[in-house]
């Protein structure tokens, strides 16, 4: 018989796409993005597509606060977030640039070990270790990119290679099987 083993989760880079929204960032290389949940645990993902909400906070698409927080006054006119997480914001077209938080990105020592709970988020688990907080470019985290989104790590073409070839073992295991009872 044919069964699933398992379904590993693969965590390596994938393409870095530019965009044109500010608060778009991706991470080159190792850490995920800490998001606060509704019941007040914590969930990581590598989905940098955030937006600023009603109140200023730096929020995903679902309204998942950034841990920690980074609030945003109101009249921010420009937003610049650097390699190592910085974030500068500038208020009613102000040519001076004020720091209002640090994005703190979150490694973990077993990344398969996470636990999916969807919406491309995961929660740690004893398998991934506890979550190592630092800064971006320092203790093995990647550095953060504004203008950008990283996009699906999965080679399709590859994929589509590999199920084509998976099919037709299977094809060939079938028929051979058909042939044993026919004898």
């Amino acid at each position: 018989g044919v069964r699933v083993a398992s379904t590993p989760k693969d965590f390596t880079q994938g393409t870095i796409e530019v965009t044109n929204n500010a608060t778009d960032l991706a991470i080159q290389g190792d850490g995920f993005f800490q998001l606060k949940m509704p019941d007040g645990s914590l969930a990581y993902t590598r989905a940098g597509n955030f937006h600023i909400d009603n109140d200023g906070n730096l929020a995903d698409p679902n309204g998942r606060l950034l841990d920690p927080g980074i609030v945003f006054s109101s009249g921010t006119t420009s937003v610049v977030i650097r390699t190592d997480g910085t974030v500068l914001a500038a208020v009613n077209n102000d040519s001076s640039l004020s720091e209002v938080g640090q994005i703190a990105p979150a490694r973990f020592t077993n990344p398969g070990g996470l636990k999916s709970t969807g919406q491309n988020l995961y929660q740690a688990t004893d398998a991934s270790g506890q979550a190592m907080i630092g800064t971006a470019t320092q203790d093995g985290l990647g550095m953060i990119s504004q203008f950008s989104l990283e996009q699906s790590n999965v080679d399709v073409i590859s994929e589509m290679m590999r199920m084509t070839m998976a099919q037709r073992v299977f094809d060939t295991v079938t028929k051979a099987v058909q042939s044993y009872q026919g004898m």
